[in-house]
């Protein structure tokens, strides 16, 4: 059959349309996948932590997520990525190389690197999923420093695991610990934050103590010796939080004002660059 230049026009405007309404609804069919993958997933944030090329959030429904780079597995997760058997999540905090999250019924779970026992289960083997830290059932924080965790106990009291080598457990020993170990003489500790080597803690008299390395007077007791049991940061009387860095702590007061010591190399205490404090 042979058609004029007008039929011909006409079936070509005819079939433009049927393409046209046949990628309408691809991308109707499209956004409508997106919105339901987008829905499963709705839960928002509600803390996050990153650690050494690598980030952890936790979701309002107590699921855990992590994206970057898996020290265990050596692979990369470039979006977040449900982390297996964690339920009932409140906090996470990670490490170098690790994590643990805090659990609504006081417990941790850690999973990761486990070099110095730093998964607190009593072992040094590698996690790639979750293992509960032994002993740990009415915590209320955790904090996680580069090879140690801590965590703040109900009444006060703080447990330790992991590298020690610094004094960084607290517990008036060196050795490194696969379970947790109990501070020395805290018993009214309101916040923990771990550093590198050393860990912090804010008592209920407004007060901060430290423990661990102390080469850049990161303790903040007026010496750069390491300890392993707690010593009182001079002058602190009056603090509601603290932060540990590398090798540097800094303190929010209740006044509103910030007190940090330790090295300042790169200006770290923002009181301009400089040496140690």
């Amino acid at each position: 059959m042979i058609l004029t230049i007008p039929e011909r026009l006409a079936m070509t405007r005819a079939g433009l349309r049927a393409r046209s309404a046949v990628v309408v609804m691809s991308l109707t069919a499209g956004l409508a996948a997106t919105a339901f993958s987008a829905a499963a997933y709705a839960e928002p944030f509600t803390t996050i932590s990153s650690g050494q090329g690598h980030t952890c959030a936790t979701r309002s429904g107590g699921a855990v997520e992590c994206w970057g780079h898996d020290y265990v597995t050596n692979q990369q997760a470039p979006l977040p990525t449900p982390v297996p058997g964690i339920a009932g999540a409140t906090a996470v905090a990670t490490g170098f190389h690790f994590n643990c999250a805090l659990l609504s019924n006081g417990a941790v779970a850690c999973w990761g690197d486990d070099g110095y026992g730093q998964l607190g289960n009593g072992k040094t083997e590698d996690s790639a999923v979750p293992v509960n830290v032994l002993g740990i059932s009415n915590a209320t924080a955790i904090s996680v420093g580069a090879f140690h965790a801590c965590a703040l106990l109900t009444g006060g009291a703080i447990s330790c695991w992991g590298r020690n080598a610094h004094g960084a457990l607290g517990n008036d020993s060196t050795a490194d610990s696969s379970t947790p170990v109990a501070v020395s003489a805290i018993s009214n500790a309101t916040a923990i934050s771990a550093g590198y080597k050393e860990t912090c803690a804010v008592l209920a008299t407004g007060g901060v103590d430290c423990w661990g390395s102390n080469y850049h007077g990161q303790l903040g007791n007026g010496t750069r010796l390491d300890s392993s049991t707690p010593v009182a940061a001079a002058g602190i009387t009056k603090a509601a939080g603290v932060s540990v860095g590398g090798a540097q702590a800094c303190a929010v007061l209740a006044t509103g004002k910030l007190d940090c010591w330790g090295d300042n190399r790169l200006g770290e205490l923002g009181v301009g660059r400089g040496r140690r404090k």
